[in-house]
């Protein structure tokens, strides 16, 4: 069974639209829900504030290993992207070899 062009396309828009959204939202729960230091040293008054050690389960550096592989799923959709659509990048910005007719 053959897989139309066009399904391949879509599939590829559908994956890298999603994985873009996860690393936004994963960026953002790195930048500002987990903070650097947010392990804290359990000593002085950052043992007071109790920083948010976890968000889902999983620790500030379980979601940067996560961050980073759906990074690679989104940089390989986007170049099965191009690869899809290489033929209309050629007409659109390559240029274009005259022909001199005899």
């Amino acid at each position: 069974m053959k897989i139309n062009r066009s399904v391949w396309i879509s599939v590829t828009d559908l994956v890298s639209f999603f994985s873009l959204l996860f690393l936004v939202f994963s960026g953002v729960i790195i930048r500002y829900v987990l903070p650097k230091g947010s392990g804290g040293s359990g000593q002085g008054w950052r043992a007071a504030l109790k920083p948010v050690l976890e968000f889902w389960g999983l620790s500030r550096h379980e979601w940067g290993t996560v961050h980073f592989w759906v990074s690679m799923i989104f940089v390989t959709a986007i170049l099965l992207h191009l690869l899809l659509h290489w033929k209309w990048i050629k007409v659109s910005f390559l240029p274009r070899r005259h022909r001199t007719q005899p």
